[in-house]
């Protein structure tokens, strides 16, 4: 039978839900028949979340706190504290559509952060300093395969799975480069919480895109929403042959047709440290507990006349609950030894 007391948490809980979830500005919408006019966009505020966040989670954590790293069992086969979850995976974020005098090319720094139930911290996917930003072009990025428009953030995280047991909270903060920093102009700041139950916003088990359109440009990120996922963090070695070449390296989820890049080197040297590790941009996915994780290596190397060498090579791993599994990618010109950490999804 419930208590006073327990119906008085039960209601606290659920209005502090609805309140998490209603918090982010009115003026974004997935729908383009819903979109403000221009001029109708809210002011961006870089205290809008921090403020929702300290009434909610400042007993928990520091608003700046970043969260542990992955791998957390992948030695062992029965951990009391996780299990097969329901988790998101990001596979894109890319700016649409510019305004307010902002024009391309465009040098962006700043961060996306992702925040879940296990402690509300800050599981960034992308994070560059001022010195550090990208550049964005919005025109076709050239290589042999010619991937991307190049409007595409390089995404450098999750540094774990993110875990959808409750709503995960998504907040960025992105600015232009100027040529001072009195200089520098907003590109979107805002804030963003998905419901893992609300079956409105979500399809699950198939990728889906969400619109954020904010005062000075529309972005949109591409996910998904696995029912039943376990982690996977990917190692890339070089075994033998060249380790100068250029190359792309991309995961592909099952049957979902969206794919992670872990790396993408364009005209630049696979980037490798002193043991032959390919330091991949992002390294955590997950995958359905039933699937299948692929790993495509492409690699290039060039001449004065352009691509001299080329080579194509894929792996398939079956999902596992722990442990590891390892293939090699042969590329030609070189051997790429593949290793795979499987980890069931904290939840405590």
């Amino acid at each position: 039978m419930e208590t006073a007391a327990m119906g008085a948490a039960r209601r606290s809980a659920t209005t502090k839900s609805q309140i998490r979830q209603g918090g982010s500005e009115s003026n974004r919408s997935s729908d383009p028949r819903k979109k403000p006019r221009s001029g109708d966009y809210e002011d961006p505020n870089p205290d809008g979340y921090r403020s929702k966040f300290m009434v909610f989670w400042a007993d928990e954590c520091g608003f700046e706190d970043i969260t542990r790293g992955s791998m957390s069992h992948t030695y062992n086969d029965k951990p009391f504290d996780a299990k097969v979850m329901p988790c998101m995976e990001i596979y894109s974020w890319k700016v649409t559509e510019l305004r307010g005098g902002l024009e391309w090319p465009l040098d962006v720094f700043g961060f996306i952060a992702v925040r879940d139930s296990l402690d509300h911290k800050r599981n960034f996917i992308f994070n560059r300093d001022r010195d550090d930003a990208q550049t964005l072009t919005g025109t076709a990025q050239a290589s042999p395969w010619n991937y991307l428009l190049d409007s595409c953030l390089v995404l450098t995280g999750p540094v774990r799975a993110i875990q959808l047991r409750q709503c995960a909270e998504l907040e960025f903060q992105l600015k232009v480069k100027g040529e001072t920093p009195s200089e520098d102009r907003i590109l979107s700041i805002d804030f963003w919480a998905y419901n893992p139950i609300c079956a409105s916003l979500h399809t699950k088990d198939v990728s889906k895109t969400w619109t954020f359109d904010t005062k000075y440009s529309t972005m949109v990120l591409t996910f998904s929403h696995l029912t039943k996922a376990v982690e996977a963090t990917i190692e890339i070695k070089i075994t033998e042959g060249s380790t100068n070449f250029c190359g792309r390296l991309a995961a592909h989820m099952g049957s979902i047709a969206n794919e992670v890049v872990l790396i993408d080197s364009s005209d630049r040297s696979v980037p490798v440290d002193g043991d032959g590790i390919v330091q991949i941009s992002r390294r955590v996915v997950v995958v359905d507990k039933d699937g299948v994780l692929k790993i495509n290596a492409k690699a290039w190397r060039g001449n004065s006349d352009g691509v001299d060498v080329a080579g194509e090579d894929d792996a398939e791993f079956t999902a596992q609950s722990a442990r590891t599994s390892g293939a090699i990618l042969d590329v030609g010109f070189a051997k790429l030894s593949v290793t795979v950490f499987w980890s069931l999804i904290l939840f405590v």
